[in-house]
């Protein structure tokens, strides 16, 4: 898969050195993966854009995302344009809705939420409360 930048020692060793320097590095391999994509035609994606760069796993090419703005904003918008490439993809090739969802809920952090609303009706209220007034009338006779 294309060329990985040249390095000398492990990038997922926390103990080595950065193999990134610097932010215009790392914009330099992104733009060098998009670059890889287009000419290989071959649709990108987050694992393909770390392996690229060299790291095993996309976890560690997400703790670049902390090593300051510079990195978390070259990384955000390259995962974004990842985002944008795969949704599009994936809509103007008839891939089934289920397999959009599970390609963004997988990949791309998206979540599933479901709204409960809990209420009553008018009617149930009013059963309600005359189901208390026979408990309340209830309790009153007994005593």
């Amino acid at each position: 898969m294309g060329a990985a930048p040249d390095l000398d020692f492990d990038v997922n060793d926390e103990r080595s050195t950065r193999a990134y320097q610097i932010v215009e590095e790392v914009e330099l391999a992104i733009d060098g993966y998009f670059d890889f994509c287009d000419e290989e035609e071959r649709p990108p994606t987050v694992t393909g854009l770390a392996v690229f760069m060299g790291f095993s796993s996309r976890s560690a090419l997400d703790m670049y995302q902390t090593y300051g703005d510079g990195y978390a904003y070259a990384l955000a918008r390259a995962k974004s344009i990842i985002e944008d490439v795969t949704i599009v993809g994936m809509l103007t090739t008839g891939v089934s809705p289920n397999g959009v969802s599970i390609i963004l809920r997988n990949h791309h952090g998206f979540k599933d939420t479901k709204e409960h609303t809990v209420g009553f009706t008018p009617d149930a209220l009013k059963r309600l409360s005359n189901a208390r007034s026979r408990v309340k009338k209830a309790k009153e006779d007994a005593g």
